[in-house]
């Protein structure tokens, strides 16, 4: 395994601002509250959002996605992910297959 050789930057060229707390704790907040949001999918509006949570030992941080649409009241979800933008795509894949296999679309 090859490291890369890290040389210090001169004095003025260092960079001068620090990360703050505020800036920790909200990639923290972040990664534990996921993602949400909503599209725009053959003239439904599909709503969609990932959280984090505890799972076990060997995987200790996953998300689970939620999609669902106002329109048909159906909601779909899909669990164990390694990142909330991995789990938002596979629950909004999941309801537009199960929409169509329904016949709602």
């Amino acid at each position: 395994m090859f490291l890369p050789i890290v040389e210090p930057l001169p004095a003025g060229n260092r960079p001068t601002r620090r990360a703050s707390v505020d800036d920790v704790l909200g990639c923290l907040l972040q990664t534990i509250s996921g993602e949400s949001g909503q599209l725009s999918y053959k003239g439904r509006e599909i709503h969609y959002s990932a959280h984090g949570r505890f799972h076990s030992l060997q995987a200790p941080w996953v998300f689970d996605g939620r999609a669902w649409d106002l329109e048909s009241g159906i909601s779909t979800e899909a669990r164990r992910y390694n990142s909330s933008h991995e789990a938002t795509q596979h629950a909004v894949q999941k309801h537009k297959d199960r929409l169509e296999n329904e016949g709602l679309l």
